[in-house]
């Protein structure tokens, strides 16, 4: 670890002072300067390794990696935005989201758009085509290749001919118009046009039982009858004539977390997706890669568990991104560095030492700004920038004991608010049920939550529920009514709760003389495992916007 530059000396801060911002898309400048490499860069880079699905939480840095990919790679990254893919075409079709309604497995048909779309992004960055006749000459070039040098890919060239002029347009150009031709192959199997069957739907009414049924299974055949063979035979034809290139291509799927689609819609595209990258995986110029929180893919799979989507079958995708003390300490090293280093003439290293104070509250301060975050660099970046604006507010510019604990009342009601957003579709309601353990002690057992609370808590839940969004249910709500029709009572309810304060890791629980967190590698609790002799421990990262005794 680098000694301080100051000899003792903290430097003084000034105005507009910042070790980098949290989010990392707004943070380029520190992130490509102060990068940190966990070993995981490596494997992204790798064509060979497979690990493909880049998972971890909210501010972990999984768009940091693919930002600093795309710096070393430059134009053979292609990142697809799935706002920009026009996906919410999907969620507008009245079609589509009535084939949903009947329980048609679309999967087929959503894998179908991601490797269209793939198709489509290789072949405009590739040729680097701004007019329809560039990608007509070079569609020619292609077919003449192939026809005279490998005869198998006769069928992909075929399914070239057939979209070819999508191949050049926008993306919500190609994308709605494979929607438009779903959705008139269905109307014309049922003897109208889409614009009849739309209104029909619309209608309700109008549909017999037989009608509905007769819907479901056309649609269903046309829907299993898409051109899934020629679109990957056409991944192969791009794949075998880049590499006659000498070329290769990263494909990134990045903000799939954000709201792009409806829920409902969107949990069945990410499933598909993630098939999507495990066949392309097979690809020796084309590397198929996605980010996703760990939360969403678990949603992912709850949900597909009876389609036979089970976690244990694409494990070897996952790239799990966990950061450990040292990294963590050498991210804030390297950020103080960064930000200070021209204040000084001398060539030794900067590092937290010159600007924190030595302990706080009789521990390391380093030690207590870490204790504090959920192990990730969003984190103790925002800690530490809370205690820079502290340090400055107090006019003298200089971190002390006192700086860090003032900051600390920020920095922990800044994340109590950041794990209400980013559980928001899951638990519409935390804000409420994590209010039980407001002002209780920093350790305590489930008999410790009062009944009484229980109650006041669900009365005051079900006269004002929390609002969701369109297509969210909160199952928080079935739990309160139970309770308040004594259908369940209020040990059972304090479990529920515990559960879910235990997965968003507001809580650790300890059985045995280990307390186990969210956020480590298997940390799985059942329903048994909150007993009354499990101890409940609530993590110091929130401690101080709760009021919570130490």
């Amino acid at each position: 670890m680098s000694r301080s530059l100051t000899s003792g000396k903290k430097i003084i801060l000034r105005k507009h002072d910042s070790i980098g911002l949290n989010e990392a898309q707004d943070d380029e400048e520190y992130l490509l300067n102060c990068f940190v490499d966990l070993g995981d860069l490596d494997q992204i880079k790798a064509f060979q390794s497979k690990r493909c699905l880049i998972l971890g939480r909210t501010g972990v840095g999984k768009t940091a990696l693919i930002t600093k990919l795309k710096d070393e790679k430059q134009e053979k990254v292609i990142i697809i935005d799935p706002e920009a893919l026009a996906m919410r075409h999907i969620s507008n079709s009245t079609i589509i989201n009535y084939l949903v309604e009947l329980d048609i497995d679309l999967n087929t048909f959503f894998k179908l758009l991601w490797r269209h779309e793939i198709c489509v992004e290789i072949f405009t960055r590739h040729v680097k085509a701004v007019s329809e006749t560039d990608h007509s000459n070079f569609i020619d070039m292609v077919k003449y290749h192939f026809k005279k040098n490998n005869p198998k890919h006769l069928k992909a060239l075929e399914y070239l001919e057939q979209w070819k002029d999508t191949f050049w347009k926008t993306n919500d150009s190609h994308v709605s118009k494979m929607i438009e031709k779903t959705e008139n192959r269905v109307g014309a199997s049922l003897g109208m046009d889409a614009a009849g069957l739309q209104s029909k739907i619309k209608g309700r009414m109008e549909l017999s039982r037989e009608q509905i049924q007769e819907i479901k299974q056309r649609g269903q055949s046309i829907v299993n009858d898409v051109q899934m063979k020629e679109v990957m035979g056409l991944l192969d034809m791009l794949d075998d004539f880049i590499e006659y290139h000498k070329v290769k291509y990263y494909i990134v799927v990045d903000r799939l977390d954000e709201k792009w689609v409806g829920n409902d819609i969107r949990y069945k595209l990410i499933k598909s997706l993630i098939e999507t990258l495990r066949d392309l995986n097979r690809l020796q110029n084309i590397k198929p890669l996605a980010t996703l929180r760990y939360d969403l893919i678990g949603r992912v799979f709850d949900i597909s568990k009876d389609s036979g989507f089970q976690e244990e079958k694409y494990s070897s995708l996952f790239l799990n991104i966990r950061w450990n003390r040292a990294q963590l300490i050498k991210l804030i090293d390297e950020r103080i560095n960064y930000q200070f280093k021209h204040r000084y003439s001398k060539r030794t290293r900067l590092s937290y030492k010159d600007i924190l104070p030595n302990e706080v509250l009789g521990t390391s301060t380093i030690d207590y700004i870490i204790d504090r975050t959920l192990m990730r660099p969003r984190d103790v970046i925002e800690f530490v920038n809370f205690c820079i604006e502290c340090a400055i507010e107090e006019n003298d510019g200089v971190i002390r004991e006192s700086t860090i604990i003032e900051a600390e009342e920020r920095y922990s009601r800044s994340r109590l608010d950041s794990l209400y957003y980013e559980w928001f579709s899951d638990y519409p309601g935390l804000k409420q049920l994590i209010s039980l353990l407001k002002n209780k002690k920093d350790k305590l057992t489930v008999k410790d939550i009062n009944k009484d609370a229980v109650m006041t808590l669900c009365r005051k839940y079900n006269d004002n529920p929390p609002k969701t969004d369109i297509d969210t249910e909160d199952s928080t709500i079935r739990f309160v009514k139970d309770v308040l029709e004594d259908r369940m009572d209020s040990s059972e309810f304090i479990k529920r709760v515990l559960l879910i304060l235990f997965r968003v890791s507001l809580i650790g629980i300890k059985k045995g003389n280990k307390t186990r967190w969210s956020t480590e590698v298997s940390p799985k609790i059942e329903w048994d495992d909150i007993d009354d002799s499990a101890l409940i421990e609530i993590h110091p990262c929130y401690r101080k916007a709760l009021g919570v005794a130490e």
